[in-house]
């Protein structure tokens, strides 16, 4: 109700861009707190899934592009996924996709 009523048409009347680094940054902000971080949805082990020796809780993943630094990655496992793929590392720093990258 709270996303509904409050977040969402805060949220629509940005840029798609800034509005996905804005909920990046309160997730982020949210997982600093022990009572929300420590939060685990609900999990079945018929859910779990095997790969390459690993064990996921599930088999359903977050991509890279979502959390590409790893800011909210404490709070990821509350929605539900079994496993987050964050971004990766270069040698050197590179500048990206040109925007438009985020649309509705």
């Amino acid at each position: 109700m709270f996303y509904k009523k409050v977040l969402s048409p805060i949220l629509f009347r940005k840029d798609p861009e800034a509005a996905h680094e804005s909920a990046i940054k309160l997730l982020s902000i949210a997982g600093i707190f022990p009572s929300f971080s420590n939060t685990h949805p609900f999990t079945h082990p018929s859910l779990q899934t095997e790969v390459a020796g690993i064990t996921f809780p599930n088999p359903v993943g977050l991509a890279a592009g979502c959390d590409k630094n790893a800011k909210a990655v404490r709070v990821w496992p509350i929605f539900g996924f079994g496993f987050v793929e964050t971004g990766t590392i270069t040698a050197q720093p590179q500048p990206g996709n040109p925007k438009p990258r985020v649309f509705r």
